[in-house]
């Protein structure tokens, strides 16, 4: 998410690259980036998988701080990302034109997913996840399988960082904290894993259940929020 969202505003600010274009490049370079992390993650399993990828989620903002990396991405204050500019002939603003995008954004991914799932592609990730062992006295490849699921949702994750960073109109390494990680497998948690219009509960209950709580007792947010999790 990170990883797409400084590809985001690195592009924009410094190549001046029109914004448009700026999400497919994200795609491709989060789709690499997440192939190259499989590589010695895929020899791992349970919780030891989770561990290396909540370890990278630590390791990111301080990678991003690192004096060798500051020119490309601003280090400790980050980047500024302008606004996209709407078609005049549309008449609508900039925020509006920014929702529409994601709009289509999201339309085209939600697709692209159920594309996938439904074809071979899916069916070999579903035989793994339900057993690993049948699949490969089948002939299903393991590490070719969790390669390209890893790789796709990087993929995901960093249009979605893209357009972050396009919505927030600002990048910094404290942005992409370990909480925004685990807020984002508490989304994956709620909206039901491998059930893809779940993404959709799992975004609103991220986005307003905590304010929800904020609004109920500013003292007990976490522990109404933490309720409310463990109810669901």
């Amino acid at each position: 998410f990170g990883f797409g969202a400084y590809v985001a505003a690195v592009l924009i600010g410094k190549a001046s690259l029109h914004y448009l274009l700026v999400l497919p490049v994200a795609a491709a370079a989060s789709f690499v980036v997440g192939a190259l992390v499989s590589l010695p993650a895929i020899r791992l399993k349970g919780i030891y998988l989770a561990l290396t990828t909540f370890g990278l989620a630590v390791a990111f903002p301080q990678l991003l701080k690192h004096p060798g990396l500051e020119a490309v991405t601003g280090g400790v204050l980050g980047l500024t990302v302008s606004l996209p500019q709407p078609p005049e002939f549309l008449g609508v603003t900039q925020d509006h034109w920014l929702f529409l995008v994601s709009l289509v954004t999201t339309v085209i991914a939600f697709a692209v997913t159920a594309g996938l799932l439904r074809g071979r592609v899916g069916r070999a990730f579903i035989a793994i996840s339900d057993n690993p062992t049948a699949s490969v006295a089948m002939g299903v490849s393991l590490q070719h399988y969790k390669m390209l699921a890893f790789a796709f949702s990087s993929m995901l994750t960093g249009v979605a960082g893209a357009i972050s960073a396009l919505a927030v109109r600002y990048v910094a390494p404290d942005s992409f904290t370990f909480f925004l990680s685990v807020n984002l497998l508490v989304g994956m948690v709620v909206g039901g894993v491998g059930f893809i219009p779940g993404a959709i509960a799992g975004a609103l209950f991220v986005h307003f259940v905590p304010t929800l709580a904020d609004g109920i007792h500013q003292g007990l947010q976490g522990a109404i929020y933490g309720g409310v999790l463990i109810t669901i």
